[in-house]
């Protein structure tokens, strides 16, 4: 290979214009895309967002738990169990509902059933942890929005 300056400048030019030719498609393609379909929508916008936001706070829950249990205090060792059995169920749920997939019905059925015992169980802290507050009210509009599915 020449490593000349013309060669350099070769190389340059030629790599500038194929940024420039990238550049002068993805203009006018993007400008014609419609980006109304980025976040949920359709039929099971609600069961998406509700799945989403559990998710979140009872990951928060979780942790919080663990934090607590490893400064000895066993209080919220019920909590930890029930959330973390609770989560592979949300994410499920909300999976099959991005998808559409044929056994959502049923699938939301139980994610209901789970989302209330966690919410349950939550509701024995929510006085004096906000996390444990945070995942009740989650779960139990988490719950409302499968059993609208199922």
């Amino acid at each position: 290979m020449e490593t000349t300056p013309n060669a350099s400048r070769r190389a340059l030019l030629g790599a500038g214009a194929a940024v420039l030719g990238v550049a002068a498609l993805s203009g006018p393609l993007s400008a014609q895309m419609d980006h109304s379909q980025h976040g949920p929508k359709g039929a099971y916008a609600q069961l998406i967002q509700a799945t989403n936001h559990c998710r979140l706070t009872a990951l928060a829950c979780e942790k919080h738990c663990i934090s607590a249990l490893k400064t000895g205090d066993t209080e919220l060792v019920d909590c930890l169990a029930s959330v973390t059995e609770m989560l592979p169920v949300i994410e499920a749920t909300n999976r099959y509902a991005i998808l559409d997939a044929t056994r959502l019905k049923e699938l939301a059925a139980v994610c209901a059933q789970v989302c209330a015992d966690c919410a349950k169980t939550c509701k024995k802290h929510i006085k004096e942890h906000k996390e444990c507050k945070d995942c009740y009210d989650s779960c139990l509009e988490c719950e409302k929005a499968c059993k609208a599915v199922a």
